[in-house]
């Protein structure tokens, strides 16, 4: 009799476990991509809120006009609506882009992207927008890195 109750306990946690799996399954980001990537994009922002959140920031750093916060928006969203194409011509293809490819092209977008933004900046703004940029770039590859290394140091490799 205990071994029965036993076979029944695991079987209704297998059950309730794969309702719990089945209640998120649509909330769910797609293969491959990891949390926060999923359709409300990073953070759970939308692509609208994600684009104030970056003009937000560049205007805070760069003291922007009215004027170039506006046209900054408007270069953020031309280039998210041609990434959102190119995805959706991705996944209509059924065939996996080659990762390399893929790299490259998101970087020569974003310095497309920011090639756009700069020649909207004065002077001034265009130094202070390179030294932000240096400082993004530092930041990714600081991403990495976690805890203390073999020097005791925080953010090294071990």
């Amino acid at each position: 009799m205990k071994k029965f109750f036993t076979i029944m306990a695991v079987v209704a946690m297998v059950i309730a476990g794969n309702s719990m799996y089945a209640q998120n399954f649509g909330e769910m980001a797609p293969q491959g991509m990891g949390p926060g990537m999923g359709p409300g994009g990073p953070r759970g922002m939308n692509p609208e809120e994600m684009i104030k959140a970056r003009v937000a920031k560049l205007t805070k750093t760069l003291d922007l006009s009215q004027e170039q916060a506006s046209k900054v928006a408007a270069i953020y969203k031309e280039q998210m609506e041609a990434r959102r194409a190119e995805r959706e011509k991705a996944m209509q293809s059924g065939q996996r882009p080659d990762r390399e490819a893929m790299m490259q092209q998101m970087k020569a977008d974003r310095e497309q992207l920011n090639a756009k933004i700069e020649a909207i900046l004065t002077p001034e703004q265009q130094v202070k927008f390179k030294e932000y940029l240096d400082g993004q770039q530092k930041r990714g590859k600081d991403r990495g890195k976690r805890g203390h290394g073999p020097d005791g140091k925080p953010g090294t490799k071990r």
